[in-house]
């Protein structure tokens, strides 16, 4: 199964991002394959293919590591793009993380994950994002780029994380869909 570990945001947070993705989609559908809003949040940990056994011991891990995390409350932090702005791949809603909720999650998964299952820890600095479209060749169209350097009232609203969540990634042509596997729900106190 292909997998990965991710927060989930509250519906503010789903419609906001939703919003901006609807929005800018208008304006480019050839030059990038965006993603489906239904599929929006916040990756902590990209498994890639798991046996059976190693899915068991990430959920193991994904349960303790979540359990007793009360919602955090944040805020989107404007469009971005990776590697960067000459050369996006990636477009993305950034995600502030003040206190580094986020960050400390990722840190403890990755460790635990590559050793008890071998997956090895990501080499790139973890930055908190939701992806909402991805490159299809070389280029971005320049209408797409021209839009997200321009301020979005979208992309500062603020969202809670309420949930920590193992998903199966099923990969069709049309674009993934996400199956839960396991999911922890944040504590309101």
């Amino acid at each position: 199964m292909r997998a990965f570990l991710a927060a989930e945001l509250d519906e503010a947070g789903k419609s906001a991002a939703a919003t901006l993705l609807v929005r800018l989609r208008r304006l480019d559908s050839r030059s990038v394959k965006w993603v489906s809003p239904e599929n929006l949040h916040i990756t902590l940990k990209f498994l890639g293919d798991v046996t059976d056994a190693e899915a068991r011991s990430a959920g193991e891990i994904l349960s303790d590591a979540a359990s007793g995390l009360m919602k955090k409350p944040m805020r989107f932090a404007g469009v971005g793009m990776f590697p960067n702005e000459r050369r996006p791949r990636v477009v993305h809603l950034m995600a502030d993380d003040p206190d580094g909720f986020l960050k400390a999650l990722n840190k403890n998964l990755e460790r635990r994950i590559e050793e008890k299952i071998g997956i090895p820890a990501e080499n790139r600095r973890f930055v908190p994002h939701i992806t909402l479209c991805r490159a299809r060749g070389d280029r971005i169209e320049d209408r797409l780029l021209k839009a997200l350097t321009e301020p979005h009232h979208e992309a500062e609203k603020p969202f809670a994380v309420t949930a920590i969540t193992f998903f199966e990634s099923i990969l069709k042509p049309d674009g993934p869909t996400y199956k839960t596997i396991r999911r922890i729900g944040l504590s309101d106190e």
